[in-house]
């Protein structure tokens, strides 16, 4: 007999969501009774990921630890926003739980679809292409199971032993996040759309992806022609023959390799009605921190000297802020 939720993978693809389906999970459970859902429950896996390791804990969570045998999770959203589906029956992720919004309390095993966030969640929060592919995969499974989405929970809102996860996440603008999603596009960055395609930006105009993608080409050639304008001149400070293109060019590789993150991350938040500038700037952040940080540090460091983190510091900030439509570099 099919274990009971084998639907995940056509429930959560219909969704528009990238989903690797991680061999044996259609037969993989638990000992112990199997899920009958009426939510679903958010974690966070406590390991520290980022862009080019977005998903770690899918072995763990496949195996368990020493003090809990696995699967730990139905499935562990990357920090890339790929789902990956760990087991179709009984997984160990909510133990005993305490009534919580429209849900009883009892077996969290078998109450809950169990998502495991692959982040860090004390130092760092979820990325943007994770939280909502997150929103995504709760709706359509509440959406299955004929639930609302206040049946979207927490642990640490159904844990008796003092769960904290998932972290950095509000928890109330999450199902609210849920509820709004039904009439959203499909989430998954540029690569899910055509180029005729429309949606509406974060100042509230129609436009198409093509005409949204020259706007980003636009806006990087004006910082890019920005930058080379300080080629002759030097930096202050600088004990070498550094100068501001320099920095530029050092950052080149970067450059190649971020910016279709940097594109899916706008995309994706393209999607959400009402999302401003200063919003899109500040998820735009973290992640460049992440990817072009050390770059910028090592050539800030280069031209400047030690104890000049804060000047790296101000030029990812910047770039964010560029990015963002916020004005010219």
């Amino acid at each position: 007999m099919p274990l009971p939720l084998v639907w995940l993978a056509d429930v959560l693809r219909g969704a528009g969501l990238a989903v690797v389906e991680i061999p044996g999970w259609r037969t993989r459970t638990a000992p112990g009774a199997l899920p009958r859902p009426v939510g679903v429950l958010e974690h966070h896996t406590a390991t520290p990921t980022s862009p080019a390791r977005p998903a770690p804990t899918v072995d763990l969570c496949i195996r368990g630890r020493p003090d809990l045998d696995g699967p730990l999770c139905h499935a562990v959203i990357g920090y890339d926003g790929t789902v990956h589906l760990i087991a179709a029956g009984r997984a160990n992720h909510a133990g005993k739980a305490r009534a919580s919004g429209p849900n009883p309390a009892g077996d969290g095993n078998v109450l809950y679809v169990g998502f495991e966030w692959d982040y860090q969640g004390v130092d760092q929060g979820p990325s943007p292409q994770q939280y909502t592919a997150a929103v995504r995969a709760t709706r359509a499974v509440l959406d299955h199971l004929g639930r609302p989405a206040t049946a979207a929970r927490g642990h640490r809102e159904t844990s008796v032993t003092g769960k904290i996860d998932p972290g950095h996440v509000d928890l109330d603008q999450f199902r609210r996040d849920v509820a709004a999603s039904a009439t959203a596009p499909a989430p998954g960055g540029l690569e899910t759309m055509a180029f005729t395609d429309t949606f509406t930006d974060w100042a509230h105009n129609r436009q198409t992806v093509e005409s949204w993608m020259n706007n980003v080409d636009r806006r990087i050639a004006e910082l890019h022609a920005a930058v080379l304008g300080l080629q002759r001149s030097r930096i202050p400070g600088d004990r070498n023959t550094t100068n501001a293109a320099n920095l530029w060019f050092d950052a080149g590789n970067w450059t190649n390799q971020a910016l279709g993150h940097i594109v899916a991350i706008r995309a994706a938040l393209a999607h959400q009605q009402g999302t401003d500038p200063t919003a899109v700037a500040d998820a735009l952040r973290p992640v460049l921190a992440d990817v072009i940080g050390p770059v910028i540090r090592d050539a800030v460091t280069d031209a400047l000297g030690a104890d000049n983190d804060h000047q790296a510091d101000a030029i990812v900030d910047r770039i964010a802020t560029c990015l963002a439509g916020q004005g010219a570099a």
